[in-house]
């Protein structure tokens, strides 16, 4: 009897949450023949977020108050750019992210404490904006000095 009882009361609690989700589906299920797609929103970006344009050099400083900067850039679908980041200061550790939108695919970027300067190659998957973050990377000296640099956003061509 106990396991008979212990039957009927899953089973109706299966039959409970499967009618719940249906309700809730029946309110979002496309009409019969069509199909739409939903783009999910992207994170909001700070904003103070910069917008990099290419040819044109930005000059910026991170410090304990700012350990971390954001950047915006728009390209085109199968366009290669390359991304530069020179340090203005000695001792000066960086390490850059090239990010979709949505903040969490990366398509290129910098590991390592040990990165002094250099630059990205990357093919840009889509026509849309995408996000540059460039960030403290020497974690051996404790809170890190501030320092500048310079970042660059150009188109890629090769030689």
């Amino acid at each position: 009897m106990k396991r008979l009882s212990a039957f009927v009361l899953a089973t109706a609690l299966l039959l409970s949450a499967l009618a719940g989700s249906l309700t809730l589906a029946k309110g979002t299920l496309p009409s019969a023949g069509r199909v739409h797609a939903q783009a999910t929103d992207a994170p909001e970006l700070p904003p103070d977020t910069k917008t990099l344009e290419f040819d044109k050099p930005i000059t910026e400083t991170l410090d304990m108050n700012t350990p971390s900067r954001l950047y915006k850039f728009q390209a085109k679908a199968n366009q290669i750019v390359r991304l530069t980041v020179e340090p203005k200061t000695d001792n000066f550790f960086t390490t850059i992210s090239i990010l979709t939108l949505d903040l969490q695919t990366q398509l290129g970027g910098t590991i390592g404490e040990a990165l002094v300067a250099g630059s990205i190659i990357i093919k840009v998957p889509n026509d849309g904006t995408y996000v540059v973050s460039v960030d403290y990377a020497d974690s051996t000296i404790g809170t890190p000095a501030p320092g500048s640099y310079q970042i660059t956003l150009s188109e890629f061509k090769p030689s």
